[in-house]
């Protein structure tokens, strides 16, 4: 399974840091890129690749993903909940349409979860026809008052194994990536507990990669997802499951 970590949002972060995730045991980044210049996404690839490192392009600029090749481009962030079904499947394929060229993997559609409405969402998505070679991407967080227990299903699932089983099912053969799960707490050990648990619920499922959410804390919107707080200082309670996950699956 590739771990992978929401990384960078329209910068670079720098090839020190991004060697030093690499080094800690994330091996793809994501590189979320709606607001970017060429050159801070031209940047923010080659740093991840002068790591050691893989990452993701998520974009809806299809003029962007044109000027890329042989990389993995995740087309828009969350279309479910505020695009229309049929004008997201249209640029998804224009998207297709390129990556085959310029030898690119497609993901999407990126549904913001895995509750009923997201997952029915995609049902509807494949409908419309998807190729089989794209991956499935997805969000998955945990509902209400229950995101602090990572074993609580949305309503209607009795299990997290149940949704998993109706996230497959829509999917078909087509695999399956995690881009966004985490959990927003202040205290880091609780948040350990929790990657772990992810980590090994992706791998139990043959997820093909995980992201973690996020790299840094967000003190503006009191979000604190990261895997450094607010004053970029390290949480070590998580830096530890990551570096202990790379040792045993080394």
């Amino acid at each position: 399974m590739i771990v992978t970590l929401q990384s960078h949002f329209d910068h670079p972060i720098g090839l020190p840091l991004c060697e030093e995730l690499v080094e800690m045991g994330i091996d793809c980044f994501r590189l979320s890129m709606f607001n970017a210049t060429r050159e801070a996404v031209q940047q923010s690839m080659i740093e991840s690749l002068d790591a050691g490192g893989d990452f993701i392009l998520t974009t809806k600029d299809l003029e962007l993903i044109r000027l890329v090749g042989r990389v993995k481009v995740e087309y828009d962030n969350e279309p479910d909940y505020r695009v229309e079904l049929n004008e997201y499947h249209d640029g998804f394929m224009q998207a297709y349409e390129i990556c085959k060229q310029n030898f690119n993997t497609l993901m999407g559609p990126c549904i913001s979860n895995t509750d009923e409405d997201s997952i029915e969402w995609l049902n509807k998505f494949i409908a419309l026809g998807v190729p089989t070679d794209v991956i499935i991407s997805y969000h998955t967080y945990r509902p209400g008052s229950w995101k602090n227990d990572p074993e609580k299903p949305h309503k209607g699932f009795a299990s997290r194994d149940g949704e998993i089983k109706w996230l497959k099912a829509a999917s078909g053969v087509r695999k399956l990536w995690c881009t966004e799960n985490g959990y927003k707490k202040n205290n880091a050990s609780i948040q350990a507990k929790h990657l772990q648990f992810e980590l090994e619920f992706a791998q139990r499922h043959c997820i093909e990669g995980y992201t973690y959410y996020q790299l840094n804390d967000d003190p503006i919107h009191n979000e604190p997802f990261g895997l450094r707080d607010k004053n970029f200082q390290w949480k070590p309670e998580l830096v530890n499951v990551i570096k202990k996950w790379k040792a045993d699956h080394a």
